[in-house]
């Protein structure tokens, strides 16, 4: 079953940012290969990267090309009862 865009479009894809020369900002999608931007601000990265997501998700899907899903793995704690020894 194919899935939609709208579907692709809701999921939580990783999002890195980051600070350039110049006082640029960057911004890219770990997930979807080259869906990268750059803005002068915040509000700007996130506009941006909004509609190149969707153009690339949109390309994929008139393409054939499969569409990576997030991986959601989120690191749980661990807690320990009573007490336990480390060994050197």
């Amino acid at each position: 079953m194919k899935k939609s865009l709208g579907y692709y479009l809701k999921l939580p894809y990783t999002i890195v940012s980051r600070n350039g020369e110049g006082g640029k900002l960057f911004s890219e999608i770990c997930e979807l290969p080259g869906c990268k931007v750059q803005g002068d601000s915040e509000g700007e990265l996130t506009q941006k990267l909004k509609k190149v997501k969707e153009a690339w998700i949109k390309g994929a899907i008139k393409n054939g090309i499969e569409i990576p899903e997030p991986l959601n793995i989120v690191p749980r704690p661990i807690f320990f009862k009573d007490k336990f020894k480390l060994r050197r």
